[in-house]
């Protein structure tokens, strides 16, 4: 079953749900309701369909009825792969050439059309079902899949290279565009400052980025990110915010 990214969706009531094991995060259109994001901690002791659950017990507008649904999944369980490449009935061989098997999964997939990918990944059945169930009009995507496409669109006539990171309590996800190209695009678990120093760095050196020309754009960053920024700064000249910094995913969901 196939996700296609940015649909070019113009109907007003609108609902973005961010999953991550970090946390939840809704941003609703719905008429009357404050459309600013909602956050929600999640128990990490129980299944993500049991939070979900939770959440709409504790929300009453996460169960009306919505033009469209955009689920933003935060997870590493995916695989890339060239689109010229892909063959839908060999998805799952794919996806299991990159990851371990698990009963309880369906596989599913973005087409990354602009950028020329595919990103197969895995989402809980129970949470699948809870979704599906709850929104007929769901589209489920992936926070790497979302943000490599957009910005693959946004820059890729921009010069030099840009190396987008976006920053969670536990995870770090990278994108590096080249122009016309995806050079990089993947989620690694961070939660050290030192940490993610060395992996930024790292990949900003593996991609073969220049510290005086391209550029590093920094997204979901907080007051506690000062100190990184900073730091990075003594070694990446052009170091910027994404516009808004804040859940920048969920709004590039929100008007596709």
């Amino acid at each position: 079953m196939t996700e296609t990214l940015l649909s070019g969706s113009e109907q007003k009531n609108t609902l973005s749900i961010r999953l991550s094991v970090d946390g939840f995060c809704f941003i609703s259109t719905f008429p009357g309701h404050d459309d600013r994001p909602v956050e929600y901690s999640v128990n990490r002791q129980l299944p993500m369909a049991a939070n979900f659950k939770q959440a709409q017990r504790q929300f009453d507008w996460l169960q009306e009825s919505y033009d469209s649904v955009n689920v933003v999944l935060c997870t590493r369980r995916f695989t890339l792969v060239p689109l010229e490449l892909f063959d839908d009935e060999q998805c799952e061989p794919l996806f299991h050439q990159a990851q371990s098997f698990r009963d309880n999964e369906c596989i599913r997939y973005n087409v990354l059309s602009r950028s020329g990918l595919v990103l197969v990944f895995g989402i809980d059945k129970a949470l699948l079902d809870l979704l599906e169930k709850s929104y007929p009009s769901l589209h489920i995507s992936t926070q790497l899949g979302v943000l490599a496409e957009h910005f693959f669109v946004k820059y890729r006539f921009a010069p030099g290279r840009k190396l987008f990171v976006n920053i969670s309590h536990s995870h770090l996800l990278l994108v590096a565009i080249d122009r016309r190209q995806v050079l990089i695009a993947n989620t690694l678990e961070c939660e050290q400052l030192s940490d993610r120093l060395y992996v930024i760095l790292n990949v900003w050196k593996q991609v073969g980025m220049s510290q005086e020309d391209d550029e590093l754009i920094l997204g979901d960053t907080n007051e506690k990110s000062g100190d990184m920024i900073q730091e990075l700064k003594r070694f990446i000249r052009h170091v910027s915010l994404m516009e808004p910094p804040r859940h920048y995913d969920l709004l590039v969901a929100l008007n596709e």
